[in-house]
């Protein structure tokens, strides 16, 4: 049950990232729980390794590396969907930054 409310938290959160952004083309509510699943898939292949062996660089950037993977991440998400669009690097940090701020909102509104 986790699982499926962390996926539908964070569909809403890159539906808000992409009325919130221009660079940022999302289809349909059904697309954004296929990005969910899809940067879910990819945060816990790729992601953890490139995150596990970038753990020096992380700690001398206090996490900012975490945050340019996810970056790199939502734009390689956005190569392999094609209800899914970002136009650049820039555009896919600026929607991590916005994903990570809504699904806070939202785990703190209903307490999960």
């Amino acid at each position: 049950m986790n699982f499926i409310l962390g996926i539908i938290f964070s569909a809403v959160a890159f539906l808000v990232g992409a009325k919130v952004m221009s660079s940022v083309h999302i289809k349909s509510f059904g697309s954004a729980i296929l990005i969910a699943l899809v940067m879910a898939l990819l945060n816990g292949t790729i992601g953890a390794v490139v995150k596990f062996l970038g753990t020096p660089i992380n700690w001398l950037t206090l996490g900012l590396f975490n945050f340019l993977v996810t970056g790199a991440l939502v734009l390689l998400a956005s190569k392999l969907l094609g209800s899914f669009h970002v136009r650049n690097f820039w555009a896919a940090l600026g929607l991590t930054l916005i994903v990570s701020v809504v699904n806070w909102f939202l785990l703190w509104v209903t307490g999960f």
